[in-house]
């Protein structure tokens, strides 16, 4: 039987011991190294393949999302999968683009992290239950995609002229969208609007 190697990417000690009891019980999957930094994690994987990262979003004074990103330009063969406390529509949309293979909640129980795995190597993108509302299968990825980079805008306080023109799109389907929101947040204004974004969008 094959065995597929993970590292782990999370600077709590308790996670990667809990994870690495797991997944070292099912034979088919080996916990080869743990890491609390990106750089001891990149210099590991210029001698050691590596099947499938698990990775945190906070770690010390890193961005989970940004060395997801930039393993993927490398390696993008590597499977990975976001473990992390945040469940708003920000980080689960951030992780989508960074190119992570799964996003899970660490309030999920990790016995079903096997099955997960199988899953995500067999292509299938997974998510826990409490992101289903914004997965929208239906949706074009462009259109989510400008949703989301439009209200990464607003919350920095953005005009949305100047969103307009950092997107290259016509005020109008910046209006457009903006009056969408407004309607989704059952708000009136605008500053209402962006306060709600700012303390929930990535909470």
């Amino acid at each position: 039987m094959n065995q597929y190697s993970i590292c782990i990417l999370d600077d709590h000690p308790v996670v990667p011991l809990g994870i690495k009891t797991v997944m070292d019980h099912t034979g088919l999957f080996k916990v080869v190294g743990t890491f609390q930094n990106s750089k001891s994690f990149f210099t590991f994987l210029q001698n050691d393949n590596v099947d499938i990262i698990i990775i945190d979003i906070d770690i010390h004074n890193e961005n989970g999302l940004e060395i997801l990103k930039e393993l993927k330009k490398t390696n993008p063969e590597i499977k990975a999968i976001v473990y992390s406390m945040h469940e708003s529509e920000g980080f689960f949309r951030e992780a989508v683009l960074a190119g992570a293979n799964a996003y899970i909640s660490k309030a999920d129980d990790m016995k079903f992290f096997p099955e997960i795995l199988r899953r995500v190597l067999k292509g299938e993108f997974y998510f826990s239950k409490v992101f289903s509302p914004f997965h929208n299968k239906d949706a074009p990825i462009q259109q989510l995609d400008l949703k989301h980079q439009i209200i990464k805008f607003l919350i920095e306080g953005e005009k949305q002229k100047d969103i307009a023109k950092k997107l290259n799109k016509s005020e109008k389907t910046i209006e457009y969208h903006v009056r969408k929101l407004k309607d989704e947040h059952n708000v009136n204004s605008l500053s209402t609007l962006v306060l709600k974004l700012q303390s929930s969008y990535f909470a």
